[in-house]
């Protein structure tokens, strides 16, 4: 899939804020494209910054390219969008970030280089009062925007990380309104049209995308019960043991090679397709805002609730951090000061 950032016919560009860009980066926007590789760029233009960097200038980074511009913005500044894409993991993300420098570049109209730290703030108040965004979705593009910024101060293009230590909106956390109980888990199973699929989920208390990359290779039998060996997040590989009568139910269902959860026609899942599978049976069960994530919580929080060692859930869930595993322990603590206090 290729995004493009497509071509406005307008004059309203970059130069109405004061700025405009060489006539060496506008050739050279032409250049990418017609598909060419521009001609010898000065050094002290935006392109000529990258001009080092890039292996190539048709701009194609993995299955997602930006492969167009807007008028206002510099040839150099695609070129490093595309590096940073190319960074990405996956395909989604990749996709996901394309789309917020998109809105964020029609929303700028300027040069990287020239942003500051004024333009971020101001932008955040955008989000929220153009885009209707709350404080965790404001939160969540400005660490894509940020990521972008920083990418381009550590390879050397931006001279500044203008984005560093922004002083950025905090959220309620509302872990605790996103963790099922268990007989809200075995509710949402039991309206599913695809149960064995739920289970996995809850039992492994894998991520949706570690789902569907599940192959049958990846299913095995060990030390008297199932194992999923899971490829996930971060690029990082690790072994998840499931219960003796889910793997059975795997195994009963088992076919010689290909991804172990399908379409119709044996085709691999979108994240879509188990997203609106789960959330079928998540209304039906009377859990509408419940998302395929929230069994991931529910893992973790009966896990922990039953006496399940935290190091031993950071390891299955695959968290870099014991920090991120214990906020399940913070959301439903077991004690509290008011169980030693009388109320008459």
């Amino acid at each position: 899939m290729e995004v493009h950032i497509d071509r406005q016919n307008t004059t309203n560009g970059y130069t109405e804020r004061g700025g405009g860009y060489p006539r060496a980066d506008q050739q050279a926007c032409i250049s990418a494209r017609q598909g060419k590789a521009p001609a010898s760029l000065d050094v002290h233009t935006s392109a000529g910054r990258v001009q080092d960097a890039v292996e190539n200038h048709t701009c194609i980074c993995g299955s997602v390219s930006v492969v167009e511009t807007r008028p206002f913005a510099a040839q150099g500044d695609i070129q490093l969008v595309n590096l940073w894409l190319r960074e990405c993991r996956t395909d989604s993300t990749r996709r996901q970030y394309a789309d917020e420098y998109r809105r964020f570049a029609d929303w700028y109209r300027g040069a990287l280089i020239d942003l500051t730290r004024d333009h971020l703030y101001r932008y955040m108040e955008a989000l929220v009062h153009m885009r209707n965004l709350g404080v965790t979705s404001v939160r969540k593009v400005m660490h894509i925007i940020r990521g972008l910024l920083s990418y381009g101060h550590t390879t050397g293009v931006l001279p500044l990380n203008v984005g560093a230590k922004l002083n950025m909106p905090r959220p309620k956390d509302t872990l605790t309104e996103r963790i099922l109980t268990q007989e809200q888990v075995h509710a949402i199973i039991a309206a599913s049209d695809n149960p064995l699929m739920i289970r996995t989920l809850y039992l492994s208390g894998i991520r949706r995308a570690e789902l569907i990359g599940l192959t049958w290779a990846d299913v095995q039998e060990a030390h008297g019960r199932g194992q999923l060996t899971v490829y996930g997040k971060g690029q990082k590989t690790r072994t998840v043991g499931i219960p003796k009568r889910l793997y059975d139910d795997l195994h009963a269902i088992r076919r010689v090679s290909g991804p172990v959860f399908t379409r119709p026609d044996g085709g691999r899942l979108s994240p879509e397709q188990v997203h609106r599978a789960f959330k079928r049976a998540a209304i039906k069960a009377g859990l509408p805002q419940a998302s395929p994530h929230w069994m991931r919580h529910a893992h973790a929080s009966a896990s922990l609730e039953a006496g399940a060692p935290l190091p031993l859930v950071q390891r299955d869930l695959g968290h870099t951090s014991t920090a991120t595993t214990g906020k399940y322990l913070h959301a439903r603590p077991g004690d509290a000061c008011s169980d030693y206090l009388e109320d008459k």
